[in-house]
């Protein structure tokens, strides 16, 4: 869905949507990572491979 404002989500104020605006810039191009559920934190920050079910 394409938004008609590309500051619909920002603060109304213009000093804090300049901060958000900015923060978005640097990491509006990164991956989602997402995990949810119950997951060990370890499995992400080791970065393993899982073994076969």
């Amino acid at each position: 869905m394409a938004l008609t404002n590309a500051d619909l989500l920002f603060p109304a104020e213009a000093r804090p949507r300049s901060i958000a605006r900015d923060l978005y810039a640097g990491i509006k191009d990164l991956p989602i990572i997402s995990p949810h559920g119950h997951t060990d934190p370890r499995w992400y920050a080791l970065n393993e491979p899982f073994s076969d079910p």
